[in-house]
């Protein structure tokens, strides 16, 4: 596997740090852009993921050579290539995000194969999300919603999605949870596709135990199931490695119904899982609107038990004590900033030369006043050993340079380290490079010592001896040496020449040499007096500095004796802007600064004066928190209030609302998170919420908010008209006897749609919609949290009325249009009688069906609707059936008919002969069958006529309890006079019922039974 490398020209101006997770040939790099600072992730995949599994295929015989190999892998890498295509497609509909951008290269270092580098902004994962946060009700359903949206979208596209886990989920901005990285499969593939070996993990399904077993259609499903499972369980998984086949327990904290729905999902058999991610999604659905879901938090938040796979998570944060190579150099470049050290001036070389600079200017301008004084001076031993106290200082200057430079880390950083790491929070090893850096950056070399030119007094030449350049020639006699007048120089008197007697001079220069000593003591006093101005008023030292302040004021506190009037402190932000501020009693004050500023301090002083030791400092100003915006809703009981505010910058674990009306003493709750449900309050009250930080905080923004408690409002009778012309109509009422100002109708689909409109009345038109595509649509009351909704299936269709005729008096046949996509599998007709409780259901392949048969009097209601299950709008209708004439035809009426109810004989063909008297009865046993023995007391006629008979059977409510019917031809049903007609169902419970018959839909008897 080949190293991480800055490749061109994908990663151009960036700068890339050590991977922070690696493993199966993939491997994760934080990296920012230098220009923007803009943070982002590099994700490289190798391909093969080593060479070993290269080495593995050649012998195996798998290519023929290694050009073949490399053929291959490149289509491989290729492959990646696509699926980065494909994700960025995806993500122009709804539920991914893409990756920015991507580029292949080949291994290099002689290793055969590509790596396949994509770069995608940094985002907050579920799994970083879950092991520092506890997620609430309504951010768990949200989240399944989520992402049965996004796998459908993906399902649509022809891909399944099988590298589902929550490192692979992100919160965007928006605060919606997408799909952010690659394991696409084609559906069209799935029978004969593998999986590849990294993308198993402990949400894999498992049924796929390695990258050989067949994949199915519910891989995703059962990976939704277990994040939800793991949300719902504190955070952790039921279980240590991979899936097991066995079923799992109910999560920890979800409530029977939600537990039904994920464990229906983490199924290990693949046919008892949801087969589709809009069924998980209607679940949900309607799990939401059947329950109180809020955002109060499922658990505290703990420390999830993770799988080793989601340990190399690219986007989690290194172990406190523990920090990688990329942090230890943010953290250091971070500090050096803090203190105006930009990294490039901190080299070794440079900060050596500046020390060994600073030394020699030294040095050289305590010989220049040593030389100045033996110049001067001669015999006076004052100057002398002030300029040997120069040049003895310029060596310990020398020498403790030397030092510094040949020790890594002084001994007098230790405390500076400390200090350093208190105020700015750094680690100790960043604190001890911080100290060196502050050493060199404060180490100023002296400006050259400005010496009073010395009075112009004619002087003679003094007569001196040449100082011995080598140890040997000390032992040459004085007189040796070369006389100054016949050299023409100033040699400075060597230290032993002090100790000799003053050589012997004509008495006739007594005189001038008097003159000389006198302009040579009055040279040595200014020179002496030039260096106690030097050291006592050129020279000012600044011992210290304090600096100390809030988010927006900083007070500079100065530790020196210097005047107060001679000081000035410059105050300097990142961008270059400058304020000062005089010192009054050794303190400078700044107000109006910026929070999370850093500000230069640099202390100047006016005159003919030099600063020295600390002259400057650098402070940050805190943070502070800005509450955007809070907002108050109903809650989902009456006098009930959800607060939810939205926060910028640092804040604490748990905040504090406190709340008072008139009439009330002032309450107060502390909760966690940025949403609180208020209870308890007044109807129609008026209330004041204010939010507190139970921790110091520098707060700005609205946090004080107004807020009426009242009832709960619901819509009701929430229905969509139709789906016409591309419009979609939804009506709804509202409850009785409240009056509600207006209403928040929201209309959206996982395609990207998604509207929302305010209306004073209770209808919204909804236009420019895809029936093609499914939605959602939602009402709520303004000011309510509580919402009704409705959904609309795909493809959905309008049936705009059914037509009945009833031409036949046996049957019904019900036709009716349709506008839209006819469905695939057919149609349904389900309709009632007389509003019974009983349905009953037709199935058509076309939009027509015969109903039989026709039972007079009875009211028949009618719903159309798909075999495929898509919405239909419209689609009722209702008929009423003429009540029955008497029956009459064939020279006979119904009056000559004479019908006895009797026990049915056990003789299929039996006569009025096989029926004894005693069995002509109207109560029978649960179970008894009947029959009627009809004679016939008029002449009639014969006819091949085919007859239909109808049974209809009534409860005594008038409720029917069964309708069967018979057909045979008229000739056959009677013989001289006679004919049986046996009743084809008897009621199978106790009580007394009527039995009405019709032939061809005429009356021909009704008799009353009971059944015991």
């Amino acid at each position: 596997m080949s190293e991480p490398k800055l490749i061109s020209p994908l990663l151009d101006g960036f700068v890339m740090g050590d991977p922070i997770s690696d493993h199966d040939g993939v491997r994760c790099c934080p990296a920012m852009q230098t220009e923007t600072n803009d943070k982002y992730i590099v994700k490289i995949i190798s391909v093969p993921a080593s060479q070993t599994k290269l080495d593995a295929l050649l012998l195996a015989g798998a290519f023929q050579d290694r050009e073949s190999a490399s053929d291959y892998f490149r289509d491989l890498a290729e492959g990646v290539v696509e699926e980065a295509v494909l994700l960025q497609r995806l993500s122009r509909l709804e539920g991914f995000i893409p990756y920015k951008n991507w580029q292949v290269v080949p291994m290099d270092s002689g290793e055969i194969g590509y790596d396949v580098y994509l770069t995608g902004n940094y985002r907050v994962t579920l799994e970083r999300h879950l092991r520092h946060d506890s997620m609430t009700h309504l951010a768990a359903v949200n989240l399944g919603l989520d992402l049965c949206a996004a796998l459908a979208v993906c399902r649509r596209s022809g891909y399944l999605y099988v590298d589902l886990k929550p490192d692979n989920i992100v919160i965007s901005d928006d605060q919606e949870y997408r799909i952010a990285d690659l394991g696409f499969v084609s559906l069209s593939s799935l029978a004969y596709a593998s999986l590849p070996e990294r993308y198993l993990s402990a949400y894999t399904a498992p049924e796929i135990t390695d990258a050989y077993s067949a994949l199915n259609s519910t891989m995703d499903i059962y990976s939704v199931g277990l994040i939800l499972y793991q949300v719902y369980n504190g955070g952790n998984l039921p279980f240590e490695g991979r899936a097991p086949e066995t079923p799992l327990s109910a999560p920890q904290y979800a409530d029977s119904e939600m537990a039904q729905i994920i464990l229906k999902a983490c199924d290990p058999n693949p046919e008892v899982r949801w087969q589709d991610p809009m069924q998980m999604g209607h679940a949900l659905v309607n799990y939401l609107q059947s329950h109180s879901v809020n955002a109060t938090p499922i658990t505290v938040p703990v420390q999830p038990q993770m799988p080793e796979e989601l340990l190399d998570d690219p986007v989690s944060e290194a172990e406190d004590n523990e920090p990688s190579t990329h942090e230890i150099l943010a953290e250091v470049d971070e500090a050096l900033e803090a203190v105006g050290a930009a990294p490039e001036e901190t080299e070794p070389a440079k900060e050596s030369n500046v020390v060994e600079e600073s030394v020699e200017e030294s040095t050289e301008e305590s010989e220049a006043v040593e030389e100045s004084a033996e110049e001067s001076t001669g015999e006076s031993e004052v100057v002398e050993e002030s300029a040997e106290e120069a040049a003895e200082e310029s060596v310990a200057a020398e020498e403790e340079s030397e030092t510094a430079e040949e020790e890594d880390v002084p001994t007098n950083y230790t405390s500076e380290a400390a200090t350093i790491q208190e105020e700015l929070g750094v680690t100790e090893e960043v604190s001890h490079i911080l100290a060196q850096a502050l050493d060199l950056i404060a180490h100023e070399p002296p400006e050259p010592v400005v010496v009073p030119e010395p009075i112009d007094v004619p002087i003679p030449a003094p007569i001196v001896e040449e100082p011995e350049p080598e140890p040997e020639e000390t032992e040459q006699a004085p007189e040796e040496a070369p006389a100054p007048e016949e050299t023409g120089e100033e040699v400075p008197m060597a230290e032993e020449a002090w100790d000799e007697p003053a050589p012997t001079v004509p008495r006739k220069k007594r005189r001038g040499w008097i003159g000389a000593l006198i302009a040579v003591a009055a040279a040595a006093i200014l020179a002496f007096g030039a260096y106690l101005y030097y050291q006592n008023i050129y020279l000012q030292p600044v011992l210290g500095i304090s600096l100390n302040g809030t988010e927006d004021r900083l007070t500079v506190s100065l530790n020196t004796e210097i005047e107060d009037e001679l000081l000035t402190v410059y105050c300097t932000d990142t961008y270059g802007n400058t304020r000062k501020q005089g010192v009054i009693k050794g303190e400078a004050y700044f107000e109006g600064l910026n929070p999370d500023t850093r500000y230069q301090i640099e202390v100047q002083i006016s005159g003919f004066h030099k600063l020295i030791g600390v002259t400057s400092g650098v402070h940050i100003t805190a943070k502070q928190t800005s509450i955007v915006g809070i907002s108050a809703v109903t809650g989902n009981e009456n006098g009930t209030v959800i607060l939810n505010f939205t926060v910028q910058g640092p804040e604490t674990g748990e905040w504090k609302v406190l709340y008072r009306t008139e009439g009330e003493e002032e309450r107060s709750i502390v909760f966690t998170g940025h949403m609180v449900t208020v209870s308890g309050l007044t109807v129609g009250k008026e209330y004041v919420f204010r939010l507190e930080p139970t921790a110091p905080l520098y707060i700005v923004g609205t946090d004080t908010i107004t807020y009426t408690a009242s009832n709960l409002v619901f819509a009701e009778n929430l229905q969509i008209l139709g789906f016409q012309n591309s419009a979609l109509t939804a009506t709804w009422a509202a409850p009785e006897g409240v009056q509600v100002e207006s209403w928040v109708v929201r209309c959206y689909n996982s395609m990207g749609y998604d509207k929302t409109i305010t209306v004073s009345e209770t209808k919204a038109v909804f236009e420019n919609l895809d029936v093609s595509s499914a939605y959602t649509v939602e009402v709520n009351a303004a000011g309510m949290t509580q919402g009704t909704r409705t959904y609309v299936s795909a493809n959905s269709v309008t049936v705009p009325s059914i037509e009945v005729d009833a031409s036949s008096r046996t049957g019904l046949e019900i036709s009716w249009d349709f506008e839209g996509t006819a469905p695939a599998n057919g149609w349904l007709l389900m309709y009632t009688v007389n509003g019974s409780a009983q349905q009953f259901v037709i199935s058509s392949a076309t939009n027509s069906v015969t109903l039989t048969p026709q039972i007079p009097g009875c009211q028949y209601s009618f719903t159309v609707q798909t075999a495929d299950g898509n919405t239909v709008f419209g689609g009722t209708g209702a008929y009423e059936a003429p009540a029955a004439e008497v029956f009459s035809g064939y020279l006979l009426s119904a009056s000559d008919m004479d019908f006895r109810m009797c026990k049915t004989p056990e003789n299929p063909e039996w006569t009025q002969h096989d029926v004894p008297e005693a069995d002509y009865k109207t109560t029978f046993t649960v179970g008894e069958q009947a029959s009627f023995a009809v004679r016939l007391n008029h002449e009639y006629n014969t006819s091949p006529d085919e007859i239909v008979t109808l049974f209809v059977i009534r409860d005594s409510d008038g409720n029917i309890v069964s309708n069967e019917t018979q057909q045979r031809t008229w000739t056959s049903m009677w013989y001289r006079g006679f004919g049986r007609i046996n009743i084809p169902v008897m009621p199978d419970a106790p009580g007394t019922y009527t039995l009405d018959i019709y032939f061809n839909g005429a009356s021909v008897t009704s008799q009353t039974f009971t059944v015991i």
